[in-house]
């Protein structure tokens, strides 16, 4: 299954609902096309991966990649909503520690808001 995007603003945090498998190849090139497209205008992206089936080694790279250039930019970028197996391989790989990960988009946007008022 291809990678699908579906983006929605809030405020000026945009949120990106991903479906399908963040994979080598096309997958990872849609992603990283899409999101430095947002940077540096959007620097607050908060990825919904509920509907992620897979993440390789190389998607999980490129997910650390783009937390990178969010936060050059002076952003973040968050994620939410992710598989049990997905956490399993950010334990296993202690990127649960470089990432903020919440169940719920709606809890995510606050606490995008809450860091941006201490940084303000």
């Amino acid at each position: 299954m291809p990678l699908s995007l579906v983006p929605h603003s809030s405020g000026d945090i945009t949120v990106l609902h991903c479906s399908g498998r963040i994979v080598a190849g096309p997958e990872i090139d849609v992603l990283r096309k899409h999101i430095n497209s947002l940077l540096p205008g959007c620097r607050y992206i908060l990825l919904d991966l509920e509907k992620i089936t897979f993440i390789d080694s190389m998607g999980m790279g490129e997910l650390v990649h783009m937390l990178t250039s969010a936060r050059r930019c002076g952003g973040d970028l968050k994620l939410c909503n992710i598989s049990a197996s997905t956490v399993r391989v950010l334990r296993v790989t202690n990127l649960h520690k470089v990432f903020e990960i919440t169940e719920t988009e709606e809890h995510r946007l606050n606490s995008f808001r809450s860091s941006k008022i201490g940084h303000a």
